[in-house]
C-alpha cells in the first residue's frame, strides 16, 4: 500500500491504514464480493483490490484507474520483486 500510494501521489494516515488491516481480515479471494477495494487518489486516480486465500499465505491484486496506463509498469515491477518475499507474522 505504501508503494501504491507512492505511485498515486497520496499520502496513507491512520485511518486508511485500519481500513487496509480490515479489508486483509475480511477479505476471500474466492468470493466475488470478498474483494477490499482502496481507491488512492493523488496526482493519479487508481483503486487497489487485494484479497487473501483462505487457507493459505496468497494475497492477490488487481490494480486499475485513470491514468494507471502510466503507472503500470511501475506496479508490475513492484508486484514482481514484493513476490519474492514470504510474509511471516
Amino acid at each position: 500500500m505504501e508503494v501504491a500510494s507512492t505511485f498515486a501521489g497520496q499520502q496513507l494516515d491512520e485511518g486508511d491504514w485500519r481500513s487496509v488491516d480490515l479489508g486483509l481480515i475480511t477479505s476471500d479471494s474466492t468470493s466475488e464480493d470478498g474483494w477490499y477495494e482502496m481507491p488512492l487518489e493523488g496526482d493519479t486516480e487508481v483503486t487497489l483490490a487485494f484479497a487473501t486465500s483462505p487457507g493459505t499465505d496468497v494475497l492477490s491484486v488487481r490494480v486499475w484507474g485513470n491514468g494507471f496506463g502510466d503507472l503500470a509498469i511501475r506496479f508490475e515491477t513492484a508486484f514482481m520483486i514484493f513476490g519474492m518475499y514470504r510474509l511471516e507474522g
